[in-house]
């Protein structure tokens, strides 16, 4: 193994980084594209790109009942609100992602929580556990909510758009 004189640390490979640890020294190692986004390695330099919405679109267009998948894209056209449940907690891991918007003139959204201890976190205002909000009744009202913590699930609304009901 080659050591780096300067830091007294092994020579990294192209893309490799130290990664630090409150528990022990720092490793070598590289980044890992996640979803919507694009590494790029070469010699010192490590570029992440974002590559947009990466989200599955599911274009829903009957009224109903629908399970949420993490990392889909809902798009609600329907003269009646789609209703929505959130994953079951074992399906969805921190990180995720999933985006509910309302296409013009449709009646909107539910989204209800699956279980009593889920809960939304919204800036000001969190659901009730096992709650739900909505955007019925609202001209394009969209959210992303994003998957902070697991066990019980905590999802966050990391972008909204319009008027959304918080119960």
């Amino acid at each position: 193994m080659t050591i780096n004189s300067a830091l007294n640390m092994p020579k990294l490979a192209t893309g490799q980084m130290y990664i630090g640890s409150s528990s022990g020294f720092p490793v070598a190692a590289a980044l890992l594209p996640g979803n919507g986004c694009k590494v790029t390695i070469g010699a010192n330099s490590t570029n992440v790109t974002n590559l947009g919405d990466s989200l599955n679109p599911n274009f829903l267009l009957n009224p109903g009942t629908v399970i949420l998948q993490p990392n889909n894209k809902y798009v609600c056209n329907s003269i009646l609100a789609v209703n929505f449940v959130t994953p079951i907690d074992l399906t969805a891991r921190v990180g995720d992602l999933i985006t509910i918007t309302d296409f013009f003139n449709s009646a909107g959204w539910n989204i209800s929580l699956n279980n009593v201890s889920q809960i939304i976190g919204f800036v000001n205002k969190n659901t009730s556990p096992g709650g739900h909000i909505s955007g019925a009744g609202q001209t394009n009202a969209a959210v992303t909510l994003m998957l902070v913590r697991s066990n019980p699930d905590f999802w966050v609304a990391y972008s909204t758009t319009g008027n959304i009901t918080i119960v």
